[in-house]
Order: C-alpha cells, then structure tokens, then sequence
C-alpha cells in the first residue's frame, strides 16, 4: 500500500479527553471550597449551612434564567419546565435559609418553619422531576 501523496487527516481527541483536561485545570475550585467550607462548619454551622444553601439557591436561580433565555432558540419544553420549577424550588430554599433557627432575618413563632419550607422544596423537586419527563419530544 502506497501512501505517498496522500495527507494523513488529524483525528481530534476523543471528548472524555478534552473534559479531562479541562477539569485537570479547573481542580483548584472545588478544592478551594472544600479547603474553606470543611474546617467552617466544624466553627461555624451556621454561616455553613448558609453559605451552602445560598450556593445551591445560586445555582437553582441561573439555571431558572438559562432554561428562560434559552426558550426562543431551543423551544425546548422540559428544560422550560426545569428551568422555572427550579426557580420556585429556589425560592422555597430561600425561604427556608431566612427562616432557619439562629438567623436574625425572619423570626418565626413555631421551630419547625425552616424544616417545612425544606420539605416542601424537596416535595415539589420529586414532582418536578417525576413530571419532567412527560414534556420530552422527540
């Protein structure tokens, strides 16, 4: 087999490679945070457990506004769905961090306040995503 002449094409790499790389780069956020958040929770659950919710309140709230803006090019339906029912599972949580017991934003009467707007949070995501599925089109 004669190969004079002909050009080798360059074969790009596979994609499980190139997210190698990338997290093999990015490896110093996540350490970071785990460097601060671990030894805080042992001083400070309280700033922890806020920090951590508003983290994940942070999250529900951009994904809300990817899934929206996103819409008009995709015309995507379950990721409309996702995107929205995460903003009220966000909002739930957001509820829930205000209320916790030690915070001085809201004082609520009964303990158990924050423990229900978690619950229900946590209620309304299982539905959310049992839901979900049912807009998929193909």
């Amino acid at each position: 087999m004669d190969l004079k002449g002909t050009h080798l094409r360059v074969i790009p790499k596979p994609i499980l490679t190139m997210i190698a790389e990338v997290v093999s780069q990015h490896w110093w956020a996540p350490t970071l945070l785990m460097l601060i958040l671990i030894p805080l929770s042992q001083v400070n659950f309280l700033l922890f457990h806020t920090l951590v919710e508003l983290f994940a309140i942070a999250i529900a709230v951009i994904s809300a506004i990817v899934a929206w803006h996103t819409y008009s090019l995709a015309k995507n339906h379950y990721l409309l769905l996702l995107g929205c029912g995460y903003f009220f599972i966000g909002c739930l949580d957001l509820a829930h961090t205000l209320t916790f017991a030690g915070l001085p934003f809201l004082d609520v009467g009964a303990g158990n306040t924050s423990l229900q707007f978690w619950v229900g949070a946590r209620f309304f995501e299982a539905i959310l995503l049992l839901i979900a599925p049912l807009f998929i089109r193909i």
